[in-house]
């Protein structure tokens, strides 16, 4: 791939993607073999001309000079125009770089895999199709490395949203889970305000919703309960079982990835808004107080 444009009946010029012409790029390059001075180049003549004629042809086949291609500094614009009508205007900028991070983890994958084959402009052209359904007003983009991560959770498990889940006596596997929900959510919801997608007013819009759904469940379960700690820690595995298995709150109706929900709630039981066991902001005061006084 070069900048430059290949000069007409160069060798250069009959080896491109469209109206090759490998035999006549075959003639000219052994006639420079032969004829040229260029020491630099010697090595590689003399080892061009010690294959024979079949290998020679087989070299050239696999040769594809793309020219004219567009600078680094214009190929962000290049692009961009290509996806004009893919998208509201205001959001071309990000949905290009969101198709960039699709086409990286491709060639990544395709590098570090035995799948060799070519990525076919079908497949560009689905991504393409998969992205426009996420731009609309009522969904929004997940990223790829964001839904694929699988980051170190340990750091997570003396948050506050984990003390949570121990007051009711939830298993440390599942709570190495809700610290990945929490992880995929946190960056997520991050990005989309970076990326101006999502407006702030929006997802404090969105956890209200969230913590009045939790409160009219928190509130079933703390009504006449026997005063009893292995009833409360009951209580608070059955209404974290429901959030687990039923709270599927899409931020916005067509945006329906299960760690937006599962990794919000999460937040707002780190920040004390929330929790699962009945008696869950005294009993982690407490704690917080008799660490200070240690």
């Amino acid at each position: 791939m070069t900048t430059a444009a290949a000069p007409e009946n160069s060798i250069a010029s009959k080896l491109k993607l469209y109206n090759r012409n490998e035999s006549s790029a075959l003639n000219l390059l052994r006639g420079i073999t032969i004829s040229s001075s260029n020491k630099e180049n010697q090595a590689a003549f003399t080892a061009f001309i010690a294959l024979n004629n079949e290998e020679q042809q087989q070299l050239l086949s696999q040769i594809f000079i793309v020219d004219g291609c567009p600078t680094s500094e214009t190929i962000a614009c290049d692009i961009e125009k290509q996806l004009y009508n893919a998208c509201p205007r205001k959001d071309i900028r990000v949905f290009a770089k969101y198709l960039e991070a699709w086409w990286l983890a491709t060639i990544v994958n395709k590098l570090s895999s035995q799948d060799k084959s070519t990525i076919l402009g079908r497949e560009i052209e689905e991504e393409i199709s998969r992205l426009r359904d996420q731009f609309k007003f009522d969904s929004l983009p997940i990223h790829s490395d964001i839904d694929a991560a699988k980051p170190d959770t340990s750091k997570y498990l003396s948050w506050t949203f984990a003390k949570q889940l121990r007051l009711v006596e939830i298993g440390e596997r599942r709570i190495h889970r809700a610290a990945l929900y929490f992880y995929k959510a946190s960056e997520q919801r991050s990005r989309w305000v970076r990326e101006q997608l999502l407006p702030n007013e929006e997802l404090v819009l969105y956890d209200k919703k969230l913590k009045d759904e939790w409160e009219g469940r928190f509130e079933q379960i703390v009504d006449d309960l026997p005063n009893s700690e292995a009833e409360y820690i009951k209580a608070g595995r059955d209404l974290y079982s429901w959030f687990e298995t039923e709270s599927d709150i899409p931020i916005r109706p067509a945006c329906v990835e299960k760690f937006i929900t599962r990794g919000s709630y999460h937040l707002l039981s780190n920040q004390m808004q929330i929790g699962w066991h009945p008696h869950y902001k005294q009993m982690l005061s407490a704690s917080s107080e008799e660490q200070t006084n240690e």
